[in-house]
């Protein structure tokens, strides 16, 4: 159930409405509207997320009873290597297996790894990753185990994160679930201005790029360097529109039940360093890397580039069971190390650059990482990158003029962008990608100076309306899955 279709529509009035007349069953109402909700993916794998649920229950507990150090430390273990072995099953399971059969085909050994035909749950690496936190907050004393089944459950279904995040702290979750308000005026236009922003990201500008970027990846051998980089360009935006789009519509539901996200991007493209970049994208998944991988390895006290160096190829690999992930964490990783031994070691020369400078060289080094994160393949990834300088001779020409029929004739506006470039013609026509740059620019003047700052009730209301025009009149409805419904 995608929260761009009318079927979450009409769920989510489903829910509203049984949320406010059924006061005492809040708690009820909102988990078994989770469940439904993962379930209308595929209700087969609805046990496993309750068989998580209830073994980060109970293991919780079983944590804070126990008074032996040394035996809290082993049911850590043991929860933790249960979690990633679930996880691995499903999502690791065939990529190591296709490593070891290369190794065993190299041996000249007969057996051979079976192949896993176990499709990917939607959401587990988020879940996985929430249950780990918790059990290690509990047996770091940070918190308490928590005592009611039910409110836990909720905790681990809420259905605005479920599948795709933010990946929740119980610290900052369980004070809000311990009692539900009734749906306040305030809150209901404060969450539907947000979740309408995050849908206007997705619908009016990620599903729009997606046709031209799908089409350029998905054949990177029909197309020359110009459209190779811009395919890249608008990659780099799709994914953050789709990414941070879903987080602006799950922060905008909980908002509606007064319950609030903490805040997961904080305008990353205008970082000035890759460390800075991290900071600012997926924050709570960076965060938690921090927190539960990066100290437990030692943290800064010992093997401080090694510790981050492994952290970056986990990040990659949890995005994905393929070589490509791993060498686009691997990439992150190299430019974190080189910027943290530049801070170390007191090497702040390009810190003295202009910001816009420092800004845009970070943007690059974050693109050119994306065509590994995109590609269908390596093969893909080094050919487009052998390509991005292959530019062909007329294109500048072809798409000037272009242009220049689209101004003077604007019915042209919804004619395909038929250039004859090897025999290709694009799908996405002038119009979706004139629309594309327009909204890029809007979003960008948008988030930085106006998205995060305090609006009256007025301004609000300007903004919902303004927001649901764009969406009525410009949104593309193409059920374009969301991009980390795959992680």
């Amino acid at each position: 159930m995608l929260f761009d279709s009318l079927a979450f529509a009409a769920f989510f009035l489903i829910v509203i409405l049984a949320y406010g007349v059924l006061p005492k069953l809040r708690h009820s109402v909102l988990l078994l509207a989770s469940y439904v909700f993962y379930a209308w993916w595929d209700w087969h794998y609805l046990p496993l997320l309750i068989g998580s649920t209830l073994v980060a229950y109970y293991g919780a507990i079983w944590i804070e009873k126990t008074e032996s150090p040394l035996k809290k430390k082993q049911i850590l273990q043991l929860l933790v290597v249960f979690n990633i072995l679930v996880l691995c099953s499903f999502k690791y399971f065939n990529f190591f297996g296709q490593q070891i059969n290369s190794l065993l085909s190299i041996s000249k050994l007969d057996y051979l790894l079976p192949y896993s035909k176990l499709i990917l749950p939607l959401g587990i690496s988020f879940f996985t990753f929430q249950a780990m936190a918790y059990i290690t907050d509990v047996y770091r004393k940070e918190i308490s185990a928590e005592k009611s089944l039910f409110k836990f459950a909720l905790f681990k279904a809420f259905f605005p994160q479920l599948i795709a995040g933010p990946i929740l702290r119980a610290k900052n979750l369980f004070p809000q679930l311990e009692k539900l308000f009734s749906i306040q005026k305030n809150n209901l236009v404060e969450g539907s201005v947000r979740f309408l922003f995050g849908l206007a990201k997705k619908v009016v500008i990620s599903n729009r790029l997606a046709v031209f970027v799908n089409q350029v990846y998905n054949a990177p051998e029909s197309y020359d360097g110009f459209v190779l980089i811009l395919a890249t360009l608008f990659f780099a935006i799709q994914i953050y529109c789709d990414f941070s789009g879903y987080t602006d519509m799950a922060i905008g539901l909980a908002r509606i039940f007064n319950i609030k996200f903490e805040e997961n991007f904080l305008t990353p493209y205008f970082s000035k360093n890759v460390k800075e970049f991290w900071s600012r994208w997926h924050i709570s998944l960076s965060t938690w890397f921090k927190d539960y991988l990066y100290i437990p390895l030692g943290g800064n006290r010992k093997r401080m580039y090694l510790n981050l160096f492994i952290v970056f190829l986990i990040s990659g690999l949890w995005h994905g069971a393929s070589w490509n992930f791993i060498i686009w964490g691997a990439i992150h990783g190299i430019f974190l190390l080189i910027i943290t031994f530049q801070t170390k070691n007191n090497y702040l020369i390009f810190n003295k650059l202009p910001s816009i400078i420092q800004i845009l060289f970070t943007s690059s080094i974050v693109c050119f990482a994306w065509i590994f994160f995109r590609a269908n393949s390596i093969q893909d990834s080094f050919y487009i990158i052998k390509s991005l300088s292959n530019w062909h001779p007329t294109y500048w020409k072809d798409i000037l003029y272009q242009i220049k029929e689209a101004i003077i004739l604007p019915e042209k506006l919804s004619h395909a962008l038929n250039l004859d470039y090897g025999k290709i013609y694009f799908q996405t026509s002038t119009l979706d990608l004139i629309l594309s740059i327009i909204f890029i620019s809007l979003l960008i003047c948008y988030e930085y100076f106006w998205v995060k700052k305090e609006k009256s009730i007025f301004q609000n209301y300007v903004s919902m309306s303004v927001l649901f025009l764009i969406i009525l009149w410009f949104g593309s409805f193409n059920q374009v899955q969301f991009i980390y419904f795959q992680f």
